[in-house]
């Protein structure tokens, strides 16, 4: 079973019939005939019937085109990675959540010489995901990885509570985990990478959460806090509209959430990315304005 077979074979199931598929491939409709009968030959059975009507594809058929896709989408992908490879110029595609694009990877890119030529935006629970499935080559979410993936931890981001300046919390120098529970917190819902590393943290402190209002991004609950009386934010955000930030903490020791970054094991590229990412590491430690950010004095560590 050869590539250009299964090229063959999808441009006919694509097509319908085996002239065009012919003229798609760039080949002659007897060489293509030859690739479909040998694949058949392969198979042990027939991969269509020839119709007036065209190549109707029989349930043999059906059966290979998810995996002679598949085959080919990978073969498609290794050709453009090698080609990268021989100009040796490294483009990625990052994906992140739009808030850590907006304050850290576009700014990082404008800053830094860097191989990013992309960044997606999505939720952090789909971002792995898509690196998973080729989409993109790096992810950064502030939720741990799968342990398929290769991952490291970049950064610690300390958890505020944020309220008006007139609110009685304001004059607090900490707020205990336990008594958020107490509190009327705005905060992400269960889509965000950071409540769920949260509620992984609460649920190991026996703490149970009960927000007045959960909202799609910290953006939101900010506004909403500081536009009135519906309750405090809780985020790793650096705070906004003149809101005051109170640390969280866990009996007396701070509560710093991770933030991760994430690529496919074996990826062609995964020195560059290595390196880019010590690079955003470095960038990230020696901003004012992302917060209270904990940068390990220690090399990159990669897992």
């Amino acid at each position: 079973m050869k590539l250009g077979q299964l090229r063959s074979f999808l441009a006919v199931l694509d097509e319908g019939s085996a002239t065009v598929a012919a003229e798609v491939r760039g080949v002659s409709q007897p060489t293509l005939s030859r690739q479909i009968q040998a694949l058949e030959d392969a198979c042990g059975t027939a991969l269509f019937v020839r119709s007036a009507g065209g190549m109707v594809p029989t349930r043999a058929a059906r059966r290979l085109e998810p995996g002679a896709r598949d085959v080919v989408t990978r073969a498609d992908e290794l050709t453009a990675q090698l080609a990268e490879l021989s100009d040796r110029e490294v483009r990625l595609t990052a994906v992140c959540p739009v808030m850590i694009a907006e304050m850290l990877v576009l700014p990082f890119v404008a800053a830094v010489p860097t191989p990013i030529t992309d960044v997606i935006d999505s939720l952090a629970v789909d971002a792995h995901e898509l690196v998973r499935r080729r989409l993109a080559d790096v992810a950064f979410a502030p939720v741990a990885p799968p342990s398929t993936l290769r991952s490291c931890e970049l950064f610690q981001v300390q958890l505020t509570l944020q309220c008006r300046p007139d609110d009685p919390m304001a004059g607090r120098e900490s707020v205990d985990l336990r008594e958020l529970a107490d509190l009327p917190l705005l905060i992400t819902d269960a889509r965000s990478g950071t409540r769920r590393t949260l509620d992984a943290l609460l649920a190991a402190r026996g703490i149970t959460l009960r927000p007045r209002l959960e909202v799609d991004r910290t953006h939101v609950a900010q506004a909403l806090t500081a536009g009135g009386d519906a309750g405090m934010a809780l985020a790793i955000d650096p705070v906004r509209y003149g809101l005051t930030a109170v640390p969280v903490v866990d009996r007396g020791q701070p509560v710093q959430l991770a933030e991760w970054a994430s690529w496919e094991p074996g990826h062609y590229a995964e020195e560059s990315i290595i390196a880019m990412l010590a690079d955003f590491r470095d960038w990230v430690a020696q901003r004012s304005d992302v917060g209270t950010v904990t940068v390990p004095d220690s090399p990159l560590f990669t897992s």
